[in-house]
């Protein structure tokens, strides 16, 4: 018998068995909450919308090896806190008018859709703090390599802009 820390209630050990995803291991594991209390647990992380807007958040998006990028996480943590807004720098779209307008909820196998990011000005330069800009997932789906910022304005005003409002 096994006490759960979150129901407080005494099961057997197979409640507490925790499915062996891993082919090369052999032993299953065991978890401190019975499978009703994990199951509750994963409903409710499953609804809620994890979107963290932070610069931490933002900095994290691009701190893998494959982007190039020529500054450091406290040259980028100032060049975010030195922003007007947060908004988007094609559509102008705010953090909370793209969640109210469930955008993302078209799209519901990606989940970069869930999460304003980075996206570079001009796509065949570098990660730089003059050749990036905060952007909301349509945009930065829609423009791509094809576009420049400044082509990618126009456009955005003509048919991105009209979709939320």
């Amino acid at each position: 018998m096994k006490k759960c820390i979150v129901c407080k209630k005494k099961q057997s050990f197979e409640e507490f068995k925790i499915k062996n995803y891993y082919k090369h291991r052999t032993s299953t594991g065991s978890s401190s909450t019975c499978k009703k209390c994990r199951n509750e647990r994963h409903k409710i992380n499953k609804r809620s919308i994890k979107r963290e807007f932070s610069a931490r958040g933002l900095y994290k998006g691009i701190n893998k090896a494959r982007y190039k990028k020529t500054f450091t996480r406290e040259a980028f943590i100032k060049w975010h806190e030195n922003l007007e807004n947060y908004n988007c720098g094609y559509c102008n779209i705010s953090y909370e008018k793209y969640f109210k307008k469930k955008v993302y909820q078209k799209y519901p196998g990606l989940k970069t859709w869930l999460k304003f990011t980075l996206d570079r000005k001009d796509s065949f330069k570098p990660y730089t703090l003059k050749n990036i800009s905060i952007c909301c997932p349509l945009c930065n789906y829609v423009k791509g390599f094809i576009f420049n910022a400044e082509d990618f304005k126009k456009i955005a005003k003509q048919f991105i802009i009209p979709l939320y409002k």
